[in-house]
């Protein structure tokens, strides 16, 4: 896959983006919103690069954000199928030096726009609910809050938001 904007690229991710899934993965920001993958070596990210994020391409999979101008990995953008939620699942993490910048939103709408020009008209994002910066990001992008969910091997419940294409 290959999405472009004028500011970035989102395309398949690559062993080769182990080394900046490591940084990624590890950040403060990540282990925090997300969770603690427990991936700390460059192998053992390789591994699930092949094994998981990559595994169901070209449907679903994470996706590697590239600035244009730099050329720099600055984040991640994923479309998932989950056993336990009804539809598909957008999720996004980026470098911390990339907060704030527009990078997430950009990032997530052209995939999102992507999935519905493919013919979906309902897709799930899941998030945190002390997550304010994504929450706003979501409903930026027409997500509405549907309820909790509990993500598998977790105890305590994350919020649930739905973004449905209206077909006129």
């Amino acid at each position: 896959m290959l999405l472009k904007s004028e500011r970035i690229s989102v395309r398949d991710m690559q062993e080769s983006d182990a080394d900046f899934m490591l940084a990624l993965l590890n950040s403060q920001g990540f282990i925090n919103n997300v969770g603690d993958r427990q991936l700390r070596t460059t192998a053992q990210v390789v591994d699930k690069i092949k094994a998981a994020y990559t595994a169901d391409y070209p449907n679903y999979g994470l996706y590697t954000v590239v600035d244009n101008q730099t050329n720099a990995l600055i984040g991640t953008v994923s479309y998932l199928k989950r056993e336990h939620l009804s539809h598909d699942d957008i999720g996004y993490a980026f470098l911390p030096q990339f907060f704030g910048k527009g990078y997430a939103f950009e990032a997530t709408k052209l995939l999102l726009d992507y999935v519905i020009s493919q013919g979906k008209t309902c897709v799930f994002a899941v998030v945190k609910p002390t997550n304010t910066p994504s929450i706003k990001l979501l409903e930026k992008l027409n997500f509405v809050y549907v309820g909790e969910t509990l993500m598998p091997n977790e105890t305590i419940p994350i919020s649930k938001y739905q973004y449905t294409q209206n077909k006129i």
